[in-house]
């Protein structure tokens, strides 16, 4: 997930849910990112402001797929403001859903816009965090097929007794060894 970013971006804290506008407009960017109904697709983005410097946007792989609207801009004004003075930039965690016009972006931010930056945010890594993305680890498939063939080996397994046929036991349903 935390693939499409580049060094000096910082993660911040996500604690609430906050809409993207203008999603829409940037439907091409978004299409090279699948979405199913009903799974949202996890992403890592960063946030920037716009070249008037009036709104937030937001950057999918450096490209604009959205901006916060001028309230939601005001509000984490603060913390973009601190990172960048420390030569960093803001990142958060992207929610991209299948909607009525095409992908719908949302982002995960802290509840205050004037929170304080993570620890050891000093703008030269990325978080480690990994959330649902793009890729599943292999191990958890191959994890799940050894524990239903070993299942279906103890369900089928080897019977402690037998019954030799046409002795005398195995007549009264008797098992002998």
């Amino acid at each position: 997930m935390t693939d499409n970013v580049s060094a000096g971006v910082v993660l911040l804290p996500a604690e609430t849910t906050v809409p993207v506008t203008r999603d829409e407009d940037h439907q091409a960017e978004l299409s090279r990112y699948p979405v199913a109904p009903g799974m949202p697709r996890t992403e890592v983005v960063e946030l920037a402001w716009t070249a008037g410097g009036r709104v937030i946007e937001v950057r999918l792989d450096g490209l604009r797929v959205g901006e916060l609207t001028h309230a939601v801009s005001q509000r984490y004004a603060p913390v973009l403001a601190r990172l960048s003075a420390g030569g960093a930039r803001a990142g958060c965690v992207a929610l991209l859903r299948a909607g009525v016009q095409g992908t719908e972006v949302s982002l995960r931010l802290p509840r205050d816009g004037d929170a304080p930056i993570p620890s050891g945010a000093t703008g030269f890594a990325v978080s480690s965090w990994r959330g649902s993305g793009r890729r599943r680890p292999w191990w958890i498939a191959v994890a799940v097929v050894a524990a239903i063939a070993l299942a279906a080996a103890v369900g089928s397994g080897v019977r402690s007794t037998e019954t030799v046929s046409g002795s005398p036991s195995a007549r009264d349903g008797v098992a002998c060894r």
